[in-house]
């Protein structure tokens, strides 16, 4: 249907008559006919909808049955809703609301952001005058980005975008080199028993050699160096010392556990958030008292995923859980107990390269005791400060 018609409307009859080419002659003189075909004794025609009535009366008057009719078009829409004046006056506010939505910005997205935070991003943009609400034809987004440049050094490059309801911030961080934070009251200690391997000393006096034994907390590598013309200053101690060390640990874990069970039981919570305004419905299905497990969801409205409305809806939803005692097999806690020592050795000393490895267990009591002794190559040097006088 072209949009002419649309609007003026189209009526369709399925005309029976035993005389169809004298009906035909007719209603030619009578109405403004846009398709017309005979079949056998049935006349299918199409008027304009101001023009039906001419149709119907001409059909009453011939003796002639209709069989069937179509209305189609604005026209035909009208009538419908013409007595639903509420409905009407929603669909119209409705259209109001969005087009006035339209006008303004209700999400800002960040992109090219890496250590930043994205509000940390919304803060400086609203420090430069560009905040989620405003109204779009107001903003200047050159002088935004140019008030933001100048007061943020975190910040290299910065543009604006408008999609519908959503502002698109691109952005670059700056790359600020800091400097080594060097400090001259350092010496470099040992933070475990070990066998020295090698001293890599960037700065500072070497105390130990190659094949030497040192304990937890004995000097590595100092703060002073001897100068030529002897006596020594101070210059601060970096650097990396390697050596092969033992570190071992003991773990307990329980043989019996509580494990939990999840019931067909889950609470719901609707709730919806206008301008700031929170808006919670009646929580569903179950009391607030009861063992559960919480997750939280929230998004914006929006239509045709490009205006973005000034609504967030969230859910609560909690599920209802039930504890029971559970028991691991000795191999199961042995697993378990052999993931904890590696969590706890690495947690102590990432870089640790594992060479060997002893390990013993025992059972009783309910519950598994373990121990590991994690013999490799690590980095000891742990830097320590001193007074100076």
């Amino acid at each position: 249907m072209f949009l002419f018609d649309y609007f003026k409307g189209i009526a369709e009859y399925e005309i029976n008559t035993e005389t169809p080419e004298a009906f035909i002659n007719k209603i030619k003189s009578d109405v403004s006919v846009k398709k017309l075909s005979l079949k056998q004794d049935r006349v299918h025609i199409c008027v304009f909808f101001n023009e039906r009535a001419e149709i119907e009366r001409q059909a009453s008057c011939s003796n002639c049955k209709i069989m069937s009719k179509k209305l189609k078009g604005l026209p035909v829409l009208i009538n419908r809703v013409k007595h639903r004046a509420g409905l009407v006056t929603g669909g119209l506010l409705s259209v109001l609301m969005v087009f006035f939505s339209s006008m303004f910005v209700w999400e800002i997205r960040i992109e090219g952001n890496e250590s930043l935070e994205d509000y940390q991003v919304i803060e400086m943009l609203d420090k430069a005058g560009f905040r989620e609400g405003m109204l779009k034809r107001g903003v200047d987004v050159k002088k935004v980005s140019d008030r933001l440049l100048i007061n943020e050094d975190a910040v290299s490059w910065l543009a604006i975008n408008f999609d519908g309801t959503v502002a698109h911030v691109e952005m670059k961080e700056a790359k600020i080199a800091e400097p080594y934070p060097k400090k001259e009251n350092v010496n470099l200690v040992a933070s475990a028993n070990g066998i020295i391997l090698r001293v890599d000393a960037l700065e500072g006096g070497v105390a130990v050699s190659k094949g030497e034994a040192v304990i937890k907390g004995q000097l590595l590598v100092s703060a002073f160096v001897d100068k030529r013309t002897g006596g020594s200053m101070l210059r601060g101690a970096r650097g990396f010392v390697w050596a092969k060390t033992q570190r071992a640990f003991l773990v307990t874990v329980p043989l019996e556990y509580s494990k939990k069970i999840y019931t067909d039981r889950v609470s719901k919570e609707l709730y919806v958030t206008f301008l700031g305004k929170t808006l919670k419905m009646p929580q569903l299905f179950m009391s607030k008292t009861y063992t559960c497990d919480y997750e939280k969801n929230e998004q914006k409205m929006s239509l045709f995923n490009k205006i973005v409305l000034p609504v967030k809806t969230g859910l609560v939803c909690r599920r209802e859980y039930n504890s029971y005692s559970a028991k691991r097999t000795a191999v199961q806690a042995l697993e378990k107990a052999r993931l904890t020592a590696k969590e706890r050795l690495y947690e102590i000393s990432p870089m640790f390269a594992l060479a060997d490895l002893e390990e013993e267990y025992s059972v009783g009591d309910g519950k598994l005791v373990y121990k590991c002794t994690f013999e490799g190559v690590e980095n000891i040097a742990r830097e320590l400060e001193f007074e100076l006088s």
